[in-house]
């Protein structure tokens, strides 16, 4: 923490100290829900994925991040994506796996065990086999190229790595790694440790002198047309989802073709 707050030309001594084995505990958070970050006016494209012929769409992040094939499973391994193939397992075999995400011994020999009705044992869940477990079956598919618009964007999980998960509105949630955009950008500063350029004001389209909002250096946005200058851009109210436009002086946008 002391690091962080130097790197920031601050000190932790000006936090509250929450000390280990003390009756002082640090307040409960105000809610648990994985945060939203809000799009307005974002479009993608649909890239081809490594393991299905068309890209999944799920009703939500969690079934994404619980079906979604997203690498080879073997001993070792470790992920939210092995705990799912052990539930299966489970299902499957009548086995008393341990749905701990963990992919030991026993869980190698269910998966050998497994193998053994499909004729190849190699003690490895590939896509094939994570397939003929019913894993992620049903799902609606985008095919590659596909234009669509990305109105939310969260962070999650794909193979035991945080990625990050774009909402499609109208279809549901998609691995976004497996989508490039067509038109977002990151706002830029020219001194990340100034306070005064961290700070982005947006100024009214019809009013250039009126500040709208103020962004922070690396928010994502949206623009149609110029990308230097002064500049239109799409935003979105992070704290009530608000679409706004507006104009940023001076300055020139980072493409951005995935949102990582």
């Amino acid at each position: 923490m002391n690091q962080f707050a130097i790197d920031l030309g601050d000190n932790e001594t000006r936090y509250t100290q929450y000390p280990p084995n003390t009756s002082t505990s640090a307040p409960a958070p105000p809610t648990t829900a994985e945060p939203v970050y809000y799009l307005n006016g974002a479009k993608g494209v649909v890239q081809h994925t490594p393991y299905y012929n068309s890209l999944p769409v799920y009703p939500d992040m969690a079934s994404g991040v619980k079906q979604m094939f997203t690498r080879p499973l073997q001993l070792k391994d470790q992920g939210d994506d092995v705990a799912t193939l052990q539930a299966a397992l489970n299902q499957q075999l009548g086995t008393q796996l341990d749905t701990d995400g963990k992919f030991g011994p026993m869980t190698e020999a269910a998966v050998k065990q497994y193998q053994a009705s499909l004729g190849t044992v190699t003690g490895i869940c590939d896509f094939n086999m994570w397939q003929s477990l019913k894993i992620g079956a049903g799902v609606q598919q985008l095919a590659p190229g596909t234009v669509v618009d990305i109105d939310q964007m969260k962070i999650g999980m794909a193979g035991g790595t945080a990625i990050d998960w774009y909402h499609i509105p109208g279809l549901g949630w998609v691995n976004g790694n497996d989508v490039s955009f067509k038109n977002v950008y990151r706002l830029p500063v020219a001194n990340m440790n100034s306070p005064s350029q961290v700070s982005v004001p947006v100024y009214s389209a019809s009013n250039s002198s009126t500040v709208i909002a103020r962004l922070r250096a690396g928010d994502f946005v949206v623009a149609t047309g110029s990308t230097s200058g002064t500049v239109t851009i799409q935003f979105a109210d992070q704290s009530t989802g608000q679409l706004k436009t507006g104009v940023v002086k001076g300055i020139t946008l980072t493409n951005v073709p995935n949102g990582s």
